[in-house]
């Protein structure tokens, strides 16, 4: 027997089953990964010790809703960069994500949202992702993997309706709440 699965505390959805009765398949609602930005690697240039290179990266919004990301480098006494063997640098600048709409992914003639880009930043933007560059200096002439660390804060808004509701009012527009992530990744091996 399929049931739905729902948190005690704030009574949302954790899973529930699909709709088709065949189907024995639980769709889960409340993953993290449904609601963070998602960082991927696009292209890594020639990485040698003590010069300056340029990264290009790609950030998706996995929800329907506009994000706004901040980059930052992570602090010299950082407890969570431990692995970091390259200075980076991102952009000062908020990244402003377009909302997922899964319908623009097969519209070609869609109409883009005017987003006023910085293209020293920005490379390109399509939908609800963009690539967008950092510079990284290799700080270490080791052998292994070239790897850098630096923070991701993105705003929140839980839109999902709780069962209960609220005393406040019947609708009270979702506060925007600040996300704080520390992110790493492995840039590869070293250029000869």
């Amino acid at each position: 027997m399929k049931r739905s699965l729902r948190c005690r505390k704030c009574e949302h959805n954790l899973s529930k089953p699909e709709f088709n009765p065949t189907s024995i398949k639980f769709k889960i609602q409340l993953v993290a990964v449904s609601y963070i930005p998602e960082v991927r690697i696009m292209s890594i240039p020639n990485l040698r010790t003590m010069k300056e290179s340029q990264v290009l990266l790609t950030l998706t919004n996995p929800v329907e809703n506009i994000t706004h990301v901040t980059l930052s480098a992570c602090e010299d006494e950082d407890p969570d960069d431990i692995n970091s063997t390259a200075k980076v640098m991102v952009p000062s600048k908020e990244l402003v994500l377009a909302g997922k709409d899964a319908a623009a992914e097969y519209d070609e003639l869609a109409e883009p949202q005017d987003f006023q880009d910085d293209p020293d930043v920005v490379a390109f933007r399509k939908s609800n992702k963009i690539g967008f560059f950092i510079k990284v200096i290799p700080q270490k002439e080791e052998d292994g993997d070239v790897t850098v660390s630096f923070k991701i804060r993105h705003d929140f808004r839980n839109l999902a309706a709780p069962v209960k509701p609220s005393e406040e009012g019947p609708e009270t527009p979702a506060e925007a709440i600040w996300l704080t992530h520390h992110v790493e990744l492995s840039l590869g091996p070293l250029a000869l």
